[in-house]
């Protein structure tokens, strides 16, 4: 809080405004204790001598006056009009000498010491200290040098103003709200924060660095031919190998990958709250409003994949759309490859329906093997913002389809 009173200097001249006539006094503050006392000892002694016999002559001819108007039975003005010494300026200085012609009122500039080493030791301690809210403190005059790097901006500045009144900004990557409304989240996930929370609280996260494959593919003309369709997906020989032996559905057991969520990462941030909130944005989709040009659609996937030869659910994720961008949120695998088959059968399925951008949030060993790379959180957003208003239509598997014909129809499609 800005302190209303400035800090008195060390000699400050008090106006008392009487009855036709002029009290002046002439007072010596105490120093600050922040400064140093045997420093301003010997400055005063100077001040002293200088100010010692005006004060006295000041003091002599008020007395005299006050006698008079005493005897007189004039009344006493009480208002008090302090002057800075320091600031070289007084508002009420000339209308106070106008009004009282009688006597000389003596200003800070015939007040002028004549040891020129005292003046240039007063300059020399206002430049090293400035006068703050607690009284005056030394302060650093060194500024930065203009090869350092600018701070990173705050990831405050990616935050909406429409969306301040319910998120705000806790620490790091981090932003913290009580509410876990779907259309909340969905708003979340529509300017790419990622959802995640606590049992109480949502704790949407917008990373330093994203780890994306972007594009998904990329198209190369080779001597006037045809474009043709060159993957970013890396796809391990492993993988293509083991697909025959999983199957892949969409939509199918939203519930039971959540389950299998809990078993094998445990609670984690998937807390009955934000799962509640996923639930009802994957049975409706929730209708975002961007506030700049049109209403978009926010829909969230469960992906299943099954064991062909038991029919048993093991492995599978939650993941949402937002344009031509999908993110994935989190997944399990309760089989050896199945994991890894999962993500390179859902890889080649978002390109063949025209997914731009896969975001895989935080940065993996696995994820790099898939081909992602990460992005600056400020190329992330600006990506998020040209992506996310290209409209997509609804991600359908009608039926339950082999993991190795998704993959072969993505490299027939190329």
């Amino acid at each position: 809080m800005i302190d209303r009173y400035p800090a008195i200097p060390h000699y400050t001249v008090i106006f008392v405004s009487e009855h036709r006539t002029n009290m002046h006094r002439i007072i010596k503050s105490r120093p600050n204790k922040k400064e140093d006392t045997k420093s301003l000892r010997g400055k005063e002694t100077q001040e002293e001598h200088q100010t010692n016999s005006a004060a006295v002559k000041i003091k002599n001819s008020a007395i005299k006056n006050s006698t008079n108007q005493a005897t007189s039975g004039a009344s006493v003005d009480s208002s008090i009009t302090y002057y800075d010494y320091d600031s070289g300026s007084n508002s009420d200085e000339s209308s106070t000498s106008s009004q009282n012609s009688e006597v000389s009122i003596p200003t800070p500039k015939k007040m002028k010491t004549d040891s020129s080493t005292h003046k240039h030791e007063h300059e020399k301690e206002r430049t090293r200290t400035r006068t703050t809210c607690a009284g005056t403190a030394p302060t650093s005059t060194t500024l930065p040098s203009s090869s350092s790097p600018p701070p990173p901006p705050s990831p405050e500045k990616y935050l909406p103003l429409h969306l301040r009144r319910y998120v705000q900004h806790s620490h790091s990557d981090f932003f913290i709200s009580s509410s876990f409304d779907p259309r909340l989240i969905a708003q979340l996930m529509y300017e790419g924060f990622l959802p995640i929370a606590t049992p109480r609280y949502v704790v949407p996260k917008l990373h330093k660095e994203r780890c994306v494959i972007y594009p998904l593919h990329q198209k190369q003309t080779h001597l006037g031919r045809e474009q043709k369709h060159i993957p970013t997906l890396h796809i391990s020989k492993n993988a293509r190998k083991r697909s025959n032996k999983f199957l892949m559905t969409m939509n199918q057991s939203f519930q039971k990958v959540v389950e299998g969520c809990h078993d094998q990462h445990g609670i984690a941030w998937l807390y009955p709250p934000i799962v509640k909130a996923f639930k009802a944005i994957h049975e409706g989709s929730v209708l975002i409003d961007d506030h700049e040009t049109n209403s978009f659609l926010v829909r969230l996937y469960s992906v299943e994949v099954w064991n062909a030869a038991t029919g048993e659910l093991v492995g599978g994720e939650l993941g949402y759309a937002v344009g031509t961008i999908y993110t994935s949120l989190t997944g399990f695998a309760k089989e050896s490859n199945a994991g890894s088959v999962q993500l390179a059968a859902l890889g080649s399925f978002l390109w063949q329906q025209g997914f731009e951008m896969w975001d895989l949030g935080m940065k993996l060993s696995y994820k790099n093997d898939l081909g992602a790379q990460a992005m600056e959180r400020e190329e992330f957003v600006k990506r998020i913002k040209e992506l996310r208003t290209k409209q997509m239509g609804l991600m359908k598997m009608d039926e339950t389809r082999c993991c190795r014909s998704i993959i072969l129809d993505g490299e027939r499609k190329r």
